[in-house]
């Protein structure tokens, strides 16, 4: 399957296909930091008050997209119907 970022070929991630030039420009984050930013989140149950907070995150980013894709094709259905 082709990256959603560069349409090279790619490997699974998640839902999306990434090829690795892509997934390295991601940054993405490794068990060391994941574990530290759990830690300085909540000293109590740090791995359950990090996954929480990513939950809301996710759902925020979903939110945000869904917003912005209505408004985009708002624009584009009203284009649509105009002779530019």
């Amino acid at each position: 399957m082709k990256c959603y970022k560069c349409e090279n070929l790619g490997k699974k991630l998640f839902e999306f296909y990434i090829c690795d030039a892509c997934k390295k420009s991601l940054r993405l984050h490794q068990d060391e930091t994941i574990t530290k930013n759990a830690q300085n989140l909540c000293k109590e149950e740090p791995k359950q008050a990090y996954l929480l907070d990513i939950k809301k995150r996710i759902l925020k980013l979903d939110e945000d997209y869904i917003s912005k894709k209505i408004k985009l094709l708002h624009i584009k259905a009203n284009l649509e119907g105009f002779d530019i």
